[in-house]
């Protein structure tokens, strides 16, 4: 028996596309002969972010991560997505991709990571053959969230730990690809603390925060 929608109220299925990732990759689990050997297991435990990107050549990827790593992968393909063992990551809860500057963000049991995309999805031979070293943005503390989002027209990364009782946010504005060297930021940031490979870290005041948040995009 079918029932007519007669509301005005659009149906399920014109509001949502409920599309599958992998029908598979996800509930494999590893045999007692592979433990027992000291092989890799191939479960993927808890999964618990996903991520929509496009690699340095274009193509249209997905990351997703999960307890045991992160598996990658083309986003129309789902045989293809892979668990990227050679990063040895395990608890990855949030991740995201900086497409115009090829950096790819991972949070890992609290650290955040950068990763040059290269390092992830090879567009080339010799980028594959090429060692691409990660690099650590947060110090001892534990990172709880990160978000990326605009200010000024500069693509920044935030994140927030947790000092004590307090919680205290800081952010990264990316380096690479930028031509200027902060321009209107250096107003409405405090002085960097520091700078790293690819961004310059900053410690937010309250009201900057607002304004960060305010005029973000994440």
């Amino acid at each position: 028996m079918s029932h007519a929608n007669t509301t005005n109220e659009p149906s399920t299925s014109e509001v949502f596309q409920v599309v599958t990732l992998s029908s598979d990759t996800f509930i494999i689990q590893s045999t007692p002969a592979q433990q027992s050997r000291g092989g890799e297991s191939t479960s993927s435990g808890k999964v618990n972010c996903s991520l929509s990107f496009a690699s340095t050549d274009g193509h249209a990827c997905l990351a997703i991560g999960c307890e045991e790593g992160l598996w990658i992968g083309y986003r129309d393909d789902s045989q293809s997505l892979r668990h990227a063992s050679h990063l040895n990551l395990k608890m990855v809860t949030q991740c995201a991709m900086l497409e115009r500057f090829g950096v790819f963000l991972v949070l890992v049991d609290q650290s955040l990571f950068a990763y040059d995309i290269e390092s992830l999805v090879p567009s080339s031979l010799e980028s594959a053959n090429t060692s691409h070293t990660p690099e650590k943005l947060n110090d001892t503390r534990g990172v709880q969230f990160f978000s990326v989002g605009i200010l000024a027209e500069r693509t920044l990364v935030l994140y927030m730990i947790k000092d004590g009782s307090d919680s205290v946010f800081h952010a990264l504005d990316i380096i690479v690809g930028n031509d200027n060297d902060g321009g209107p930021l250096t107003a409405q940031l405090d002085l960097p603390e520091y700078r790293s490979r690819w961004f310059r870290v900053y410690r937010l005041l309250d009201r900057t925060l607002c304004s960060v948040v305010g005029s973000g995009k994440g």
